[in-house]
C-alpha cells in the first residue's frame, strides 16, 4: 500500500511539472476517488488519536500510520486526472478499455465530450467513457494523437472544436 501511495504521488508530481509522456484528462469519477483519499485520511487520523491515547498502538506504529495518513491526504491534495492516453511502441492505451490497441488497426478518432471512439479498419469499434473533455483537454489529445500518430493514416475528429 505504501509503495502504492509513494507511486501515485510521484506521477502527480511528474503530471504537475508537465513530465508524464502520455496524456490524461478527467472522468467522472475523479471526484470521488479525491473525497474517498480525504476521508480515509480523516478516517485514520481520528482512529490514530483514540488508539494512541488508549495505549493502543506503540510510537512506531503510530508514526507508519501517520506517514500513511500524510501519503492520503497529499494524494488526495494533488489528486490528477483519471483517464490517459497513451501510445507506446505502436500501441495505444486508452482508459476504459481493457485491451491495447495496435495502431496499424486504427482508422479514426472521434473525441466528443463524454466519450472517445476509436474506429478499426476492419469495422471493430473501441470506447472509452464516462469521461468529461473539455475544450482544453480535446485540444491536448488531438496534438498528442497527431504528434504520436505521424506514421499512420488515422483521422483524427475533434468533435468539441471541429475537425
Amino acid at each position: 500500500m505504501l509503495v502504492g501511495l509513494a507511486y501515485s504521488l510521484l506521477t502527480s508530481y511528474n503530471y504537475r511539472r508537465g513530465k508524464l509522456e502520455y496524456v490524461v484528462f478527467p472522468v467522472y469519477n475523479d471526484d470521488h476517488s479525491q473525497f474517498q483519499s480525504f476521508f480515509f485520511s480523516g478516517a485514520l487520523l481520528v482512529g490514530l488519536v483514540i488508539a494512541y491515547y488508549a495505549d493502543y498502538t506503540t510510537v512506531f506504529w503510530s508514526c507508519v500510520c501517520l506517514f500513511i495518513i500524510l501519503l492520503l491526504f497529499f494524494s488526495a491534495l494533488f489528486n490528477m486526472p483519471g483517464g490517459f492516453l497513451k501510445v507506446k511502441s505502436n500501441r495505444m492505451s486508452l482508459y476504459g478499455v481493457p485491451e491495447t490497441i495496435e495502431m496499424e488497426e486504427i482508422n479514426a478518432i472521434d473525441i466528443y465530450h463524454d466519450r472517445i471512439v476509436v474506429h478499426g479498419l476492419k469495422g471493430k469499434i473501441w470506447l472509452a467513457s464516462n469521461i468529461k473533455i473539455d475544450h482544453v483537454y480535446a485540444e491536448k489529445i488531438a496534438s498528442y494523437l497527431s504528434t504520436n500518430l505521424v506514421n499512420y493514416p488515422v483521422n483524427i475528429n475533434n468533435q468539441l472544436i471541429g475537425n
